[in-house]
């Protein structure tokens, strides 16, 4: 069963009316896109109440509602007092998505800012975009990691991918550019996989993080009676050995065959780093918890960006690029240093 919050992040104390402290003059416009009016912006994000392992998923939050708290004591953004929205369902994909659907359209949230259901997270991103609104996801340009795509060109430069890399995605997941010399298999149905597998037997399958999807598709390549030589799983993860352990027993292999490979933040920007120090501290001080922090930080710069008539489209284009700035006004895109954990 679903549970859902609205929380308006703010010191604690302080009343809802005082969180934001900047005053306009002129009366801002009433709506420019769902979730936004003349004194708020509803952001939501969707976290899982329960999966295998622990995931940081309190941690996270914390994160998040600290960075929109230090954002409302700010001035909220062009004026507005930033709401949120917290979505809380069980840890699968259908799940997922149908609690992002009815946060993007039934709740009219404006936007997703990250999540955080482990063996689901990239669900939520890939149902957000069909809508025609954007996520704040560790895996999104303007986030705290490249685009996936660039994650595979550096594990594919490095070797991390192993031999003619084979990448599987769920069904509905896009992706532009593939680095030269991993095959695309994204969406492949399990029959079509096994043969694919069978084809190139000394071949490593790349899943991505979405571990629901991927326990089930290669879980039906085993009853198939094809089992890869390698799989390595990519993407952001914040439990990646707990990640690969349960990956291995849902699927039913092997897990020394098995490779998670987590990326983690090295730099920030020096006028971002003490603010998301002293924030991720207040949130637990955990890698979860700093992730909450940027990417809440990353959402309240991008939405400011867009100035006093927020849309959608408009900041699906500002989490494109990152736009240089203090927090809260600017975004940040950190590069990441790869480690290969063994599951």
């Amino acid at each position: 069963m679903r549970r859902r919050h609205l929380v308006v992040p703010c010191a604690l104390g302080l009343v809802a009316a005082a969180c934001t402290s900047t005053q306009v003059s002129t009366p801002l416009p009433a709506a420019s896109a769902p979730g936004v009016t003349a004194s708020s912006v509803a952001v939501a994000t969707v976290t899982a109440t329960q999966s295998p392992w622990s995931i940081g998923a309190a941690s996270y939050r914390r994160g998040i509602d600290e960075a929109l708290t230090w954002a409302n004591e700010h001035g909220g953004v062009a004026g507005r007092r930033i709401d949120l929205i917290a979505e809380t369902v069980p840890a699968t994909s259908s799940a997922a998505a149908i609690e992002t659907r009815d946060a993007l359209t039934t709740v009219d949230a404006f936007t997703v800012v990250g999540a955080s259901l482990g063996p689901a997270t990239s669900t939520v991103a890939t149902v957000a975009s069909r809508i025609g609104a954007s996520s704040s996801f560790p895996i999104v340009s303007g986030g705290w990691l490249p685009p996936l795509a660039a994650q595979l060109q550096v594990l594919m430069h490095d070797g991390s991918l192993g031999a003619r890399p084979l990448l599987w995605l769920p069904p509905g997941t896009t992706m532009t550019v593939l680095p030269a010399g991993v095959r695309d298999a994204i969406g492949e149905s399990s029959m079509s996989l096994a043969s694919a597998v069978r084809a190139n037997p000394g071949a490593t399958l790349v899943v991505g993080d979405d571990l629901v999807a991927d326990a089930t598709v290669l879980h039906d390549l085993v009853q198939a009676g094809v089992t890869p030589k390698a799989v390595v799983v990519v993407g952001a993860m914040l439990a990646p050995a707990r990640d690969g352990a349960w990956l291995a027993v849902s699927a039913g292999i092997d897990p020394r065959r098995l490779s998670v490979v987590s990326d983690v933040p090295t730099t920030l920007p020096p006028s971002w780093a003490p603010l998301v120090a002293t924030l991720s501290a207040r949130a637990g001080g955990t890698r979860a918890a700093t992730l909450g922090v940027v990417v809440g930080l990353n959402m309240v710069g991008a939405i400011h960006a867009l100035g006093a008539t927020p849309t959608r489209v408009g900041l699906a284009r500002v989490l494109d690029a990152a736009i240089a700035g203090r927090p809260g006004v600017g975004t940040v895109s950190v590069s990441g240093s790869v480690t290969l954990v063994p599951a």
